[in-house]
């Protein structure tokens, strides 16, 4: 369901788009995922609620998966003290893909002006931009 509010701009949708791909990029450059949407948010939560919505759930789903990686990571590490772990460690490269993947996605999909929402903190962001209560 996507709120019905003012229409959307181009500026909108652009700011939107890059609080996912900056958030991709981020990725790239060891762990700022979060700081492209965290400055975005900051800078366009009273302006836009769409680029406010579209950086907030950006910030929250990479911090989620920042967390996920370094639980994967740190348990990676110690199985492969038994020779398990090295198994483990060409699955976590792989989940370092699924964010980004998935940044872009949503990106795309922010520059199209639709109100996608990432699983869990899509919700969430919503909410919590005065969006949907």
């Amino acid at each position: 369901m996507q709120p019905e509010y003012d229409s959307l701009t181009s500026e909108d949708r652009t700011w939107g788009m890059l609080a996912h791909l900056l958030a991709a990029a981020g990725h790239f450059m060891a762990v700022l995922s979060w700081l492209g949407p965290l400055v975005i948010w900051l800078m366009k939560r009273e302006t836009s609620r769409f680029a406010a919505f579209h950086a907030l759930q950006s910030l929250l789903f990479q911090l989620g998966w920042m967390a996920i990686l370094a639980i994967g990571w740190v348990i990676t590490g110690i199985l492969s003290m038994i020779l398990v772990g090295l198994l483990l460690i060409p699955v976590m490269i792989a989940a370092h893909l699924v964010p980004v993947i998935w940044a872009v996605i949503a990106g795309i999909k922010a520059n199209n002006g639709e109100w996608y929402e990432y699983p869990v903190v899509g919700r969430w962001a919503l909410n919590n931009t005065g969006i949907r209560s």
